[in-house]
C-alpha cells in the first residue's frame, strides 16, 4: 500500500465510531434489518477522504501547470511539431497516417499554417513523477461514488449509537 492510499485508509480507520450495540461486524443490522451506524459512517469517510484528495489534486494541478509558459507558434514552440512534408511522406509507408496526425498532433503546413489555436500542445517533460503520483490518487478515489451512493441510502435507516429511534 503506497503512503497516499495509507493516509486515506487510516483517515477512515480513525474516524470510525464504535461498532453499535452488540459489536456487530460491518454489514450487519440492528434490530430489524436496519443497517448499523459502523458501516455508514465508513463510507461517510470514504466519501470526505475522496472529496479531499480530489480537491488537493485540483489545486496541485493547478499549481503545477498553472505557471507554466504555454508553448507559442514559434521556432520553440514548433520545435516539437510535425513539418507537413515528413506527414506526408509517411502517408505512403502508413497508409492513413497524415490525416492521422493532422486530427492528433501538430502539424505545419509548407506554407507555415497551423491549426487555429493558442499554440502547440503543451508537454510535460520533467513532470513525469506529478503526472504518475496525479494518476495514483485518482485511482485511489476508486468506489467513492459508490460508497456515497450506500450512505445517501442508509441515511434515513441508520442507526446511531446514543441516539434514539424516537
Amino acid at each position: 500500500m503506497n503512503a497516499h492510499s495509507a493516509a486515506i485508509h487510516s483517515t477512515a480507520r480513525a474516524a470510525r465510531p464504535p461498532l453499535a450495540q452488540g459489536n456487530q461486524p460491518a454489514g450487519a443490522t440492528g434490530g430489524s434489518g436496519v443497517p448499523c451506524a459502523q458501516e455508514f459512517f465508513t463510507d461517510l469517510c470514504h466519501v470526505q477522504a475522496a472529496r479531499t484528495a480530489g480537491r488537493v489534486a485540483t489545486l496541485c494541478t493547478e499549481l503545477v501547470f498553472g505557471y507554466r509558459q504555454h508553448p507559442a507558434w514559434g521556432v520553440e514552440g514548433c520545435a516539437a511539431c510535425y513539418q507537413a512534408d515528413d506527414v506526408d511522406a509517411l502517408e505512403g509507408l502508413f497508409p492513413g497516417f497524415a490525416s492521422a496526425a493532422r486530427a492528433q498532433t501538430d502539424v505545419v503546413e509548407a506554407d507555415g499554417s497551423h491549426a487555429a489555436k493558442a499554440g502547440p500542445c503543451a508537454r510535460f517533460d520533467g513532470l513525469d513523477g506529478f503526472t504518475r503520483l496525479r494518476t495514483r490518487l485518482d485511482g485511489c478515489l476508486t468506489g467513492a461514488r459508490r460508497s456515497k451512493d450506500r450512505a445517501a441510502e442508509a441515511l434515513p435507516r441508520v442507526l446511531v449509537p446514543g441516539h434514539s429511534t424516537h
